[in-house]
């Protein structure tokens, strides 16, 4: 079973260690693609996914 990494923002990390990866940006992207005017927020709720990055 693959697992989903918590402690980890590295990409290259969870390819390589085989942690499972999930891609949310076709769920976002309806929602940040409409033209809402000049600001758009998009909140989360506190630790339901961390951005991954260096």
């Amino acid at each position: 079973m693959k697992w989903i990494a918590t402690d980890t923002y590295n990409f290259e990390r969870l390819m390589t260690d085989g942690y499972t990866y999930v891609d949310k940006t076709e769920v976002l992207y309806p929602f940040v693609s409409h033209n809402f005017g000049e600001h758009f927020f998009l909140s989360r709720p506190h630790r339901s996914g961390d951005f991954i990055g260096e």
